[in-house]
């Protein structure tokens, strides 16, 4: 599906909370790979993303 919509290289990294996987953040790009760099934010924006899951969390007790 992606290769159809012309994207040919993809990433996607798991938001975690209390080790439960809650679903993926996915980019795709149309050509190229993903650096180093590239990798690293999108991990740190899943961590975030699993990380505020603990505040949502938090409120409901």
């Amino acid at each position: 599906m992606l290769h159809k919509g012309g994207l040919t290289t993809c990433m996607d990294a798991a938001i975690i909370f209390n080790d439960r996987c809650y679903g993926t953040l996915n980019v795709a790009r149309i050509a190229g790979r993903f650096s180093e760099q590239e990798a690293i934010q999108l991990f740190c924006i899943a961590s975030i993303l699993g990380l505020s899951f603990r505040a949502c969390d938090s409120r409901s007790a």
